[in-house]
């Protein structure tokens, strides 16, 4: 297959590297294409080559990187993708694919520049591996690949053609696909958007300036009880989200206690300290000379928090629901962050009621 990877960071590197190695025709679009290799090698968390490929081309023009592409991997953050979209569109033909990895944090909106040319989205639930970048443009770490890419496709592809997609990604992923009945089940994934808002919350909750921590805290090694707690309690009203809205199949939003098999507390902190990928990732904080604060410019707040807890504390405002606990998180973090701002407002895209959440997301 001929694709194209837009974003080289940890999961772009690992797809082109992955991808390549397996024969696949790989273009790299990329911001900084004169620090790349043509070779991409794939070490796993012992540091041993379990894949290295040689990528076709890496460039900075979208006009190459999109031309007769069967698929686009997009890789970028929430934060990146609406710009990425606007350059996009004047490139993008009817039915043009585009991967969306992972497809939760607003992608349907925030890609609407190329879907008004009409293409399709074609969203993961979650990444398909946690890595992390060894040297920039060369090398990567795979350290732990999930056991299926569940996925959707937004808008709503025919029987036909979803199959035919689902057996290309598996081909190009070497993992079981499970197409899901409709895209919310990706907009509602409660990963990244629950699991590390729950932690930052807990973490960081106390905090304000003039606080510092005296070390670099580890983000799931330090994983607590209290964590496991707001998890759940975020958790459980994702849940309810999904009972509401009763019209439409979200089976495919697994609860986190049923995802991590974890159905108490004490449970789910023993478990997300002890998976092997997890270890030694550290929270998203940065050193000043007086000490440790958190970093409010990483991902993991900018994009978790913006682009993922507040969207799904914005549908459940559209169905009327209590929240109290995104209440609470989604207040704590404005107030942290001095910013009243919704990065995306759904009701700019016209989704003002119930109804208009199912006219978006029903099979067409």
């Amino acid at each position: 297959m001929r694709i194209c990877i837009v974003g080289g960071g940890n999961i772009g590197t690992l797809l082109a590297g992955e991808a390549a190695a397996a024969g696949h025709d790989v273009t790299m679009y990329t911001s900084k294409p004169e620090c790349w290799s043509n070779t991409i090698v794939v070490k796993d968390i012992q540091g041993a080559v379990i894949a290295k490929g040689n990528i076709c081309s890496v460039t900075n023009d979208l006009s190459i990187a999109l031309r007769n592409q069967d698929y686009i991997c997009v890789t970028l953050p929430s934060i990146a993708q609406k710009s990425f979209a606007e350059k996009a569109e004047a490139y993008v033909a009817p039915g043009t694919r585009f991967v969306m990895i992972p497809g939760y944090g607003g992608t349907e909106f925030l890609m609407k520049a190329v879907l008004d040319q009409g293409a399709i989205l074609i969203g993961f639930e979650r990444v398909q591996a946690i890595s992390r970048l060894i040297h920039y443009g060369q090398s990567v770490c795979m350290r732990g690949r999930k056991n299926e890419i569940q996925l959707a496709s937004y808008p709503q592809c025919t029987e036909d053609e979803i199959k035919t997609i689902a057996n290309d990604m598996e081909v190009l992923f070497h993992l079981p696909v499970k197409i899901m009945p409709n895209y919310l089940n990706i907009t509602f994934t409660p990963s990244n958007p629950v699991l590390h808002t729950s932690r930052l919350y807990s973490m960081f909750k106390d905090y304000q300036e003039g606080v510092y921590y005296p070390s670099h805290l580890p983000f799931y090694d330090g994983w607590t009880d209290f964590s496991s707690e707001v998890l759940f309690r975020l958790d459980d009203e994702v849940q309810l989200l999904c009972s509401t809205l009763n019209h439409l199949d979200l089976d495919g939003v697994k609860s986190l206690r049923l995802h991590y098999e974890s159905p108490t507390i004490s449970a789910m902190t023993y478990k997300l300290t002890h998976i092997d990928s997890f270890h030694g990732i550290m929270s998203p904080m940065k050193e000043t000379d007086k000490g440790w604060i958190p970093d409010f410019n990483n991902r993991y707040f900018s994009c978790d928090f913006n682009y993922g807890l507040e969207i799904l504390y914005q549908f459940a405002k559209i169905c009327h629901l209590k929240v109290p606990a995104m209440d609470t998180v989604m207040q704590w973090y404005r107030k942290v962050t001095h910013s009243n701002k919704t990065i995306v407002d759904i009701e700019e895209y016209g989704i003002h009621s119930i109804d208009d959440i199912y006219v978006k997301y029903l099979s067409k």
